[in-house]
């Protein structure tokens, strides 16, 4: 065999290896090139991501589980906590203005704690658990979900809102973001990482018109802007930004698309890095993103294997295994977080595929609703 044969022997070789790879990336940025930049998406269409006969059942009995959950925890153990009058009643706000039945019972101790933001730093329970901090973005970020549903009076939750924002200027680091002491980049369900945790304050400070709320709401996304996409729960948090702040920064969008696509695993879900355990937490944050661009057939079929995921691995209680840093732990707080993500994405999976919306503005754009 001549140098020349062996030549063409490693070449095939090397495609055979890789070149489906480097094909399927090439196609992937071509589509979302295309569908993107020249903002073609698909037709309203008749067929569902997600069958109502499959979603809503599961959607409905995660929300009758937080129900209960909601207002169970500061009964039982007079403590105000972030995973329940934070995350679990951020959905319950959300679900309500989906247009499913939150009974009064199941919010109204929660209205009143947030309208009192003089209290979150006394929230009760172990006060070596307490972060002023995490308080004011995950109470704040409630806050604006439970004006969005038009719950409680409207004046209280006006001052309320504008106590936190005050608050959260003050905190804000002098490179836009705000980080919540060791928390990993990643985050858990109850603790937002880095990006997530500015995000959240975004959403809450970009409600005020005041000049220094608005310069604190620049310096945050210049920093959002520059996140580097080197996980999902980045990824999914930069592509909410984009699309829910209506910021021009296509390419960032087409990256953070590409990233998580390639990061979905075989059996439908995502784990916070390509090639990790699949967790509930990753895969909501992903299909949050994700629904942005649910009008486009490729992204749909996408959504469509990570949102069956989830339908899966629900339990027979209504809830989700909680997902844990590092995994396999067990944790209530973050057991409550975990399945209030996951609600969330099924609300958000829902709008998206009716035939007058697009994408879920209306559960991520803090200016207006939740």
């Amino acid at each position: 065999m001549n140098q020349g044969e062996i030549q063409a022997l490693k070449w095939r070789a090397f495609n055979a290896l890789f070149g489906a790879q480097w094909v399927g990336l090439i196609i992937i940025c071509s589509w979302l090139s295309h569908s993107l930049l020249l903002g073609q998406t698909r037709p309203a269409s008749t067929h569902w991501i997600l069958p109502p006969d499959r979603l809503q059942p599961v959607l409905q009995q995660s929300i009758d589980f937080l129900k209960e959950q909601v207002p169970a925890w500061p009964r039982e153990n007079n403590c105000y906590a972030c995973h329940h009058q934070g995350d679990g009643a951020r959905a319950l706000f959300q679900a309500r203005r989906h247009g499913l039945e939150v009974p009064a019972l199941s919010l109204d101790t929660t209205i009143s704690w947030l309208t009192r933001p003089d209290e979150w730093g006394n929230q009760g329970g172990d006060p070596n658990a307490a972060d002023p901090l995490l308080a004011d973005i995950q109470f704040g970020a409630t806050l604006i979900a439970m004006e969005g549903s038009q719950s409680g009076n409207l004046s209280d939750l006006t001052q309320a809102r504008q106590q936190v924002i005050e608050r959260l200027i003050e905190a804000q680091s002098q490179d836009g973001s705000w980080s919540l002491g060791s928390t990993p980049s990643i985050g858990t369900p109850g603790v937002p990482g880095q990006a997530w945790a500015t995000l959240m304050a975004w959403q809450v400070i970009k409600t005020s018109q005041d000049e220094r709320a608005q310069i604190a709401r620049s310096n945050a996304e210049k920093w959002l802007r520059g996140l580097g996409v080197d996980h999902v729960p980045n990824a999914a948090c930069k592509l909410i930004f984009i699309e829910s702040g209506q910021i021009a920064a296509k390419g960032d969008a087409i990256l953070c698309l590409e990233f998580l696509l390639a990061a979905q695993s075989r059996f439908g879900g995502w784990g916070p890095y390509k090639g990790s355990p699949v967790e509930v937490f990753d895969t909501s944050l992903a299909l949050i993103a994700l629904s942005f661009y649910a009008r486009d057939e490729r992204v749909a079929m996408v959504i469509k294997r990570g949102g069956s995921f989830l339908l899966a691995e629900q339990l027979k209680d209504g809830s989700w295994v909680e997902t844990t840093r590092p995994p396999g732990g067990q944790s209530h707080a973050q057991w409550i977080a975990t399945t209030s993500w996951a609600a969330q994405a099924l609300m958000a999976i829902d709008r998206a595929q009716q035939p007058d919306v697009h994408g879920v503005e209306a559960n991520f754009d803090a200016s207006s609703t939740p």
